[in-house]
């Protein structure tokens, strides 16, 4: 206990805890791209609670939370499914490109190049942000849900202004977790990407193994591989498991918060 920059370790904190303001604020966006009204502080509240759903087993109650906390908000059923396929494609096309973005940082990428066939594999998903792929998809949710509903067509250009949030999401994840490295080890800046990049590619890995709620386990275990790239193993499940640690922690913080607040 010593050994920790405690100053680091709040920043971490903060860091996390800011990124799941982030998320809601990005969700927010995209629910007032489907023409939906409701203003980012509900929007923030309305995701957070939902979200925490995502612990019970079976990997559908932040969807049905959502969908029926929105409803209760005026929101059309059909239009905050499409929101949350819309909101899940972004979280896997940005985590893709920030740790792309992150493998010029590396010290070294022996032993990673034996998954690259598996990494240009999960760059297919781009598809979804051609137009065409894009609109049919929200407007199959829509219709499904919301009768009477008019389409929606969106350009390129509009596809790609929902995208972006997403990767300053990874972004002050990736900060969250550069800045609990460094509480309890000395590393150059070239760990902003790493972690970053690192951070969100294990996210993926947990979303995608469905079994575990909220990717609990598979992320730590995915995040443990790719850290024993620079650290020993027992210093990368420190890690993990004080980032899942924080994350929930600033979860709650955000929760409380939104509790708070009566509107």
């Amino acid at each position: 206990l010593s050994h920790i920059n405690y100053g680091f370790m709040a920043l971490s904190l903060l860091f996390f805890s800011l990124a799941w303001v982030a998320a809601a604020l990005s969700w927010g966006y995209i629910i007032k791209k489907l023409e939906q009204s409701l203003d980012y502080s509900s929007a923030i509240k309305l995701w957070t609670w939902s979200q925490s759903a995502r612990y019970i087993p079976g990997s559908v109650w932040q969807v049905v939370g959502r969908v029926y906390m929105g409803e209760k908000k005026g929101l059309g059923k059909g239009k905050t499914l499409a929101s949350i396929a819309i909101e899940t494609s972004n979280l896997i096309i940005s985590s893709l490109i920030v740790f792309a973005l992150s493998l010029p940082f590396w010290p070294t990428l022996e032993g990673f190049k034996s998954y690259y066939p598996f990494l240009f594999g999960g760059f297919m998903v781009f598809g979804f942000l051609h137009p065409k792929v894009f609109n049919t998809t929200t407007n199959f949710f829509v219709r499904r849900l919301d009768k009477g509903e008019k389409d929606h067509s969106y350009a390129f250009s509009e596809i790609i202004t929902m995208l972006v949030p997403y990767l300053g999401v990874w972004l002050i994840f990736g900060l969250g977790f550069f800045f609990l490295i460094l509480s309890l080890k000395e590393v150059g800046l070239a760990y902003v990407a790493i972690a970053t990049g690192t951070f969100a590619l294990s996210w993926v890995v947990g979303f995608l193994f469905v079994i575990a709620p909220g990717g609990l386990g598979a992320r730590e275990v995915a995040l443990v591989y790719f850290l024993g790239f620079f650290v020993s193993n027992p210093l990368a499940v420190l890690f993990a498991v004080l980032s899942r640690v924080l994350m929930i922690i600033g979860e709650v913080l955000i929760l409380g918060i939104s509790a708070l607040y009566r509107r």
